[in-house]
């Protein structure tokens, strides 16, 4: 794949609008126009469709549905009613399998699904197998792998309180009897948060269990996807449970006592030190992972510094000492302090009040920077490819606010094959992303136009330009063997400039490749809208 450097022309293009004003997103879209409040609201990345679910109880209990196709840039369908229900405990998405946790008082958990990417969905289905218990805090996990749905959830019976049932066709049928999962071991799961991670074939449970008096951690182990679990559940020393992630085959679990760690999946667990930080709640993106927590700011007991550490090895060694992310401004209370890692970012989601602080480090967390405009995200939620963040009550806004979304379609040529356009890497100050062309005639010559002007449809052939003046057109030659179908690719990378007046503004790119076969004589890549911050 050709890498070349960033052509004059375009270096002159970012230069030239650096001074105009950072702008919210114009195409931020209410998720609910007619319903007073989604809360909470959830949302799940597939691909380039997002998948948003909120909870209402202005008109009785209710879950409305959302979807974007464009990786949040638009929301054809809102306000879709898919449940009535007491909660909403969870989502998930992996590929067009979309599943979701609602739950009634007196029926348990329940489980709301979709083959098909969100377009129908099935009728509440309940998971639990138990008679009818009266459950109103349910505290329910949900894991979703193609058909494969776990969901772990609290509820006191007489020979147990936590307990698993597993479906292997999307949600439709479930096990006929619940496996208890706090088996063997003394006590009653506590009334705190659990937690289901899963990697593969690889899940975990962990949760504060009480006995005698005292807190300590329990913990469940799968290495067949759910289906089968350990004759009797571990015990650890040093509960509460105040978080857990995995990664591949590295679990992190944060606790009262220390940082625990596994290497295998969750086969054997060891206590790690260096952190510097006392029950911090916790990410992990590939072998990056962020701790973060808070002290207290001098004699003011309201009044918190929010402290952050990374890690590059799966949390095996951190930085020699904690770093300062950000402090609660004077007489108002810390909420919240949300981790997230995703790709090469590490970012802190701080809510004070209200009032909220986005922080982003690009150095596994030594420094950090504010991230500008993060006041309007109430919460966020990143995959690989962008983030999108949504705002507060009672009118819920969607918009992207860093990353890519496609636009448009692609033409087909050679083969019956269409060229493929891809954003990749985070678009913020001071980094490097790319503009990939994959999936293109090989050895052809190629056109890649990029236009800071708002994208805008004109035909051209079959194909649609998204493009408009200013811009900037590179040349190109596809790799590959000449005429190859599919075998051409071809990268731009782009470096941000590190100066907050780029945030907030779009980037619309496009590659155009000829192509004998093609109707036209070229083929279009559909359009890739890249919005820096």
């Amino acid at each position: 794949m050709l890498v070349p450097t960033v052509p004059r022309k375009m270096l002159s293009l970012l230069s030239a609008v650096a001074a105009l004003p950072a702008q919210v997103p114009p195409h931020a879209v209410p998720l609910n126009p007619n319903v007073a409040s989604l809360r909470p609201l959830l949302v799940a990345h597939s691909g380039d469709t997002v998948h948003a679910l909120g909870f209402t109880s202005s008109a009785g209990p209710s879950v409305y549905y959302a979807r974007s196709p464009d990786g949040g840039r638009t929301w054809p369908v809102r306000e879709f009613l898919v449940a009535y229900a007491d909660e909403l405990n969870a989502l998930a998405a992996d590929g067009d399998h979309v599943a979701a946790v609602v739950h009634a008082n007196y029926l348990g958990p329940h489980i709301i699904h979709s083959a098909d990417g969100g377009v129908t969905w099935s009728l509440p289905v309940r998971v639990s197998a138990a008679p009818l218990l009266y459950n109103p805090y349910p505290r329910t996990r949900l894991f979703v792998a193609a058909t494969t749905l776990v969901v772990v959830w609290q509820e006191q019976r007489a020979n147990g309180s936590l307990w698993l049932n597993r479906s292997v066709d999307g949600g439709a049928t479930w096990q006929p009897v619940d496996t208890r999962l706090d088996v063997g071991i003394a006590g009653t799961a506590y009334s705190s948060p659990m937690f289901l991670t899963g990697q593969g074939a690889t899940l975990n449970v962990l949760w504060t269990q009480l006995a005698s008096s005292t807190l300590t951690i329990g913990h469940q182990q799968s290495l067949d996807g759910g289906s089968t679990w350990l004759p009797a559940a571990q015990v650890f020393a040093g509960g509460p449970v105040y978080d857990a992630v995995q990664s591949g085959s590295t679990v992190l679990v944060s606790s009262a006592a220390a940082l625990q760690r596994s290497a295998d999946g969750g086969s054997t667990w060891a206590p790690v030190v260096g952190v510097g930080i006392q029950a911090p709640l916790l990410a992990m993106a590939g072998a990056r992972a962020l701790a973060i927590g808070q002290v207290q700011t001098g004699s003011v007991p309201w009044v918190a510094t929010v402290v952050a550490n990374g890690s590059v090895d799966g949390g095996a060694t951190w930085h020699p000492s904690p770093a300062t992310v950000c402090v609660s401004p004077p007489v108002i209370s810390l909420a919240s302090s949300v981790p997230i890692a995703v790709g090469d970012a590490l970012l802190a989601h701080c809510t004070f009040d209200g009032n909220v602080s986005v922080l982003q480090s690009d150095d596994n967390g030594a420094t950090w920077r504010t991230v500008p405009g993060g006041s309007a995200m109430t919460a966020l939620w990143p995959s690989p490819d962008r983030w999108v963040a949504t705002t507060g009550d009672p009118l819920c806004y969607a918009f992207v606010a860093a990353g890519h979304t496609p636009r448009g379609a692609p033409t087909p040529g050679a083969g019956g094959l269409s060229p493929t356009l891809s954003g990749v890497g985070l678009p913020t100050p001071g980094r490097t992303f790319t503009l990939a062309v994959g999936n293109a005639r090989g050895g052809s010559f190629g056109v890649l136009g990029a236009s800071f002007a708002p994208s805008a449809g004109a035909p051209i052939g079959l194909a649609t330009l998204w493009l408009q003046q200013p811009l900037v057109t590179i040349t190109f030659t596809t790799s590959g063997a000449a005429g190859a179908a599919g075998a051409g690719a071809f990268a731009l990378q782009l470096a941000v400039p590190n100066a907050p007046s780029f945030a907030g503004l779009t980037l619309t790119g496009q590659a155009f490749v000829l192509d004998a076969a093609a109707a036209d004589g070229f083929t279009a890549t559909r359009a890739v809208e890249t919005w820096l911050r």
